[in-house]
């Protein structure tokens, strides 16, 4: 009697996958157990491969990207120069939107006293990459007024 591995590399003119072998254990009343891996096999391919897909478009992504020119003047900070939020988003979404990413933002706890930490989930298929960046929330200015 053949082996799941056997029948799977026997079949015409497909790749070995997990998928592959998932079907012939399937097909022959494999072991639970024997499934189960497979299962988890096929499952852990796959993550890997949004993983790629993500990793690769975020790198289009980013050479896609160019320096957004500041619109807008900070006098506090001895007039200097800086790109609203609006310029930012303006330049960007359209290029991270087409790439098929999509971004959620949200709150959690920080373990600093007077910050808020700030979490930007970024998603491309099945894959989502977790970014935090801790800020000051104590009302104060730059210079503390």
């Amino acid at each position: 009697m053949k082996t799941v591995e056997q029948e799977a590399l026997a079949l015409p003119e497909q790749k070995v996958s997990p998928m592959n072998l998932l079907s012939v254990a399937l097909q022959n009343n494999a072991a639970i157990e024997i499934i189960e891996r497979l299962a988890a096999l096929q499952e852990k391919a796959l993550a890997r491969d949004a993983e790629i897909d993500f990793n690769e478009a975020m790198n289009h992504v980013q050479e896609q990207i160019k320096r957004v020119a500041p619109d807008l003047v900070n006098a506090q900070a001895n007039n200097s120069k800086y790109a609203s939020y609006a310029a930012i988003d303006r330049k960007i979404r359209p290029i991270y939107s087409e790439a098929g990413f999509s971004l959620s933002f949200d709150t959690s706890d920080c373990p600093k006293a007077d910050h808020v930490r700030v979490v930007c989930y970024v998603a491309k298929g099945a894959h989502v990459r977790r970014y935090q960046m801790d800020m000051c929330a104590d009302g104060k200015g730059p210079k503390g007024g």
